[in-house]
């Protein structure tokens, strides 16, 4: 039968694993933190329009890509109480036909000058060295965001059905990012032991947070014990001793060591040469592109000397996408 290793939900292996290596940390939420700030001085000055239309102010991402979770913007409302849509375009802004916000939210704004924060359910991603524009629904509701003084930053305003790029103001705004997400991704390397049918190490599923996913093994002599081992490098084994290690001078010749080893999960094969087992990964936002490594050894008197064959590699990625 193929093994499954369920790992227990109180201190799994893979997670000591992870501790042991002092790459586990306490999991949190994704962060959201400054980014990028503009006159964010709290004054206001007094800017404000007749024409109830969106306004939209010119950012630019800067040296990184952008994972935006809020924006802070200090104003008030200019008559009472008031409701902005707040947005957040890519550089074709709204004024492109079909081109819809990257991230979108209501703010309640009283008369009160303060900070009013957006926050949105899902961050707006922008690529680095890009402009980007925040969108407020309407013009005439607020005491626009606009510094007493500072750097002047262009925007754009809707005016009788059309857009125009208006005289620079010292806009005023705070940007909040979170950690950017990172695509789960498994692959292989390297080859197995040069025999007749090498083991081969595949996966099924990803390594997502808070998830399992299993790596699997085909190929292999049937009903024999195996080892799946699991390291942080595939370049060294121990300080020292550089990876892929050849195992030739310990009786098997063409075999290599293709990872380190920092937890070994024993299971065995079925009757077909198979074997599969399942790795947990924690819920911890800190793992986020950590990667690791994975080769199946098995118990194989015939295939050499040293009585092991071993399978190719893989290299996961911990992702939460």
């Amino acid at each position: 039968m193929i093994s499954a290793l369920r790992l227990p939900s109180a201190l799994p292996k893979f997670a000591l694993a992870l501790l042991i290596t002092g790459s586990l940390s306490t999991p949190t939420s994704a962060q959201c933190k400054p980014c990028i700030s503009m006159n964010f001085n709290k004054t206001l000055g007094g800017w404000y329009s007749s024409a109830s239309n969106p306004v939209c102010i010119q950012v630019n991402s800067g040296s990184q890509a952008r994972s935006i979770c809020s924006v802070d913007l200090f104003m008030r409302g200019r008559l009472g109480a008031a409701t902005l849509t707040i947005s957040i375009y890519n550089a074709n802004g709204p004024w492109t036909k079909n081109n819809k916000a990257l991230a979108s939210t209501q703010v309640a704004v009283s008369t009160t000058a303060q900070v009013y924060t957006a926050r949105f359910k899902k961050p707006a991603i922008v690529p680095p060295k890009t402009i980007f524009w925040i969108v407020y629904s309407d013009a005439t509701k607020v005491i626009w965001p606009v510094s007493s003084s500072g750097t002047t930053v262009t925007h754009r305003l809707k005016w009788q059905g059309n857009w125009y790029t208006v005289s620079k103001r010292p806009w005023g705004y705070r940007i909040n990012c979170g950690t950017l997400p990172v695509t789960a991704a498994y692959t292989t390397y390297g080859s197995g032991c040069p025999t007749k049918l090498p083991p081969s190490l595949t996966s099924t599923g990803r390594p997502l947070l808070a998830s399992s996913f299993s790596v699997d093994l085909a190929n292999a002599k049937a009903r024999s014990p195996a080892l799946l081992l699991l390291g942080f490098s595939n370049t060294q084994w121990i300080p020292g001793i550089k990876l892929p290690l050849a195992l030739g001078g310990l009786g098997a010749p063409g075999c290599s060591l293709l990872c380190s080893t920092e937890v070994m999960f024993p299971t065995a094969t079925d009757a077909s040469g198979n074997a599969r087992v399942g790795l947990a990964i924690p819920n911890a936002r800190s793992l986020l592109d950590l990667k690791f490594y994975n080769q199946y050894f098995v118990f194989d008197k015939k295939v050499n000397a040293l009585g092991m064959a071993a399978s190719n590699g893989g290299k996961a990625t911990i992702g939460d996408q």
